[in-house]
């Protein structure tokens, strides 16, 4: 599970090896919150981002103070195309849990990621900032991608580069058009198409590999 929250692709075999014990679980208790949201997770990795929002729903309808599926409802949800309905729900985990380094980092995470495509840039910036200033996490180094971004784009070059050495010194192989790739099926949505387009401007400005 560490691996698909922090932007691996572990393959179908790996997805059905981490949903066996899950569905034993839930065969066991149809109502076991855990088991319930770790199943959400591995939908949203095979692409049923809608079933996947349907199991945080209700995992947070059963636990109000569960800040990890308000994350996962926040996450869904910018998947879906929704960024008005992300940033609320990042409020509401971290005011849950304001100490735990990789909710914290995840949660202004998406919601840079939810400002970013409202169009507030600054905004987004402030966030993403946040994000990194958490510490280390899994999605450290997609904090500073974006930021690379909007550097660049609001003509930030110093700051551009500095950010994307981090991306760099993170992932050292990282290219643009791997992650273009990687991530389109998430971003395939046309109503994101122009803020995407603008991000991957500032990637190009910012240095970063092709």
């Amino acid at each position: 599970m560490h691996e698909i929250d922090g932007g691996w692709t572990i393959g179908k075999a790996g997805l059905q090896a981490a949903e066996q014990p899950i569905l034993l679980a839930l065969a066991k208790d149809p109502n076991y919150t855990p088991a319930q949201g770790l199943l959400a997770r591995v939908m949203a990795a095979n692409g049923d981002i809608e079933g996947a929002l349907r199991i945080d729903r209700r995992v947070l309808a059963a636990n109000p103070s569960d800040a990890w599926a308000h994350v996962r409802i926040a996450a869904m949800n910018m998947r879906l195309g929704r960024p008005e309905q992300v940033v609320h729900h990042c409020d509401a985990a971290l005011r849950l849990s304001p100490f735990e380094t990789w909710l914290v980092a995840y949660s202004h995470l998406q919601a840079g990621y939810a400002e970013y495509y409202l169009g507030h840039d600054e905004e987004a910036y402030e966030r993403l900032r946040q994000s990194t200033a958490a510490g280390p996490s899994p999605t450290q180094f997609a904090a500073f991608l974006w930021l690379a971004s909007i550097d660049a784009q609001h003509g930030r070059g110093q700051e551009a580069r500095q950010h994307a050495s981090e991306v760099l010194r993170l992932r050292p192989r990282f290219s643009v058009s791997a992650w273009r790739a990687w991530t389109a099926p998430a971003t395939a949505l046309p109503q994101l198409q122009a803020a995407r387009d603008r991000f991957y401007e500032g990637l190009a400005k910012a240095g970063l590999p092709e």
